[in-house]
């Protein structure tokens, strides 16, 4: 009886563990440098992803990059390379449809 019921809990101390969202949205832009941004504060704000896909947000601080963190660093890094070479970049944010930070960037389309 005694190991059903640590059984029943540790299934319920799993189950009641956050998880994330099952569903990304993402957006490939197939030029960086026509992404326009903004620095302020400690994000960079990338303003005009609703021209690459009217689905998002439109301008003006609804996606962003965080500089306080290495993620949010590396991400700026990375967006500044693909920028100014004017290669593509896949941008991939928890949910379009509400201001957040951006979760991944890359070039995995």
């Amino acid at each position: 009886m005694k190991k059903a019921a640590m059984k029943i809990i540790a299934a319920l101390g799993i189950l009641s563990l956050p998880t994330p969202a099952l569903a990304y949205h993402t957006v490939r832009v197939g030029d960086a440098s026509q992404i326009k941004f903004v620095i302020s504060g400690n994000r960079v704000y990338l303003r005009n992803l609703d021209s690459f896909d009217s689905n998002w947000l439109g301008c003006c601080y609804n996606y962003w990059m965080d500089l306080t963190t290495e993620t949010g660093k590396s991400q700026y890094a990375y967006f500044l390379l693909r920028y100014a070479s004017g290669e593509s970049i896949d941008l991939l944010v928890n949910d379009r449809t509400q201001p957040g930070a951006i979760y991944h960037l890359g070039n995995f389309m």
